[in-house]
């Protein structure tokens, strides 16, 4: 059980460590987003997609 649980998580990091280059590529960062990507869907710091006070209050 702890094997499986240890692989799952091996494997998360190596989809995160693979799927962030090809998101910077694909969503390059603007001043000013146009986008909002909720943090429940993508674990990115909010440093590198600024969340503008609009979408938070």
């Amino acid at each position: 059980m702890t094997f499986f649980k240890h692989q799952n998580i091996k494997l998360k990091q190596n989809f995160t460590s693979c799927l962030l280059p090809l998101l910077n590529s694909l969503f390059p960062v603007p001043s000013k987003p146009k986008y909002y990507i909720p943090d429940y869907l993508l674990p990115i710091p909010n440093s590198r997609f600024p969340i503008p006070d609009s979408l938070i209050n």
